[in-house]
């Protein structure tokens, strides 16, 4: 949840100081978008890891509970 509030303030502060050529007031507009969109990356990539790692426990619980079969 941490690294959701800092991508919103830094996603909405890269926005604030890229957009006042535009204009002081589109800067202030644009900030939540920058904010939203930034934190709507950053929660997609966590989800995409926290799932990719939950997978690889699970195949390594599956691999390690298989037993090897006797040759015969």
């Amino acid at each position: 949840m941490i690294v959701l509030l800092a991508a919103a303030l830094i996603g909405g502060l890269v926005t604030f100081a890229a957009l006042p050529p535009f204009g002081v007031l589109i800067a202030l507009l644009g900030a939540p978008f920058g904010g939203s969109f930034s934190t709507l990356i950053a929660g997609l990539l966590l989800a995409f890891v926290r799932t990719r790692a939950e997978r690889k426990q699970v195949h390594s619980a599956q691999a390690s509970l298989e037993k090897p079969r006797a040759a015969a």
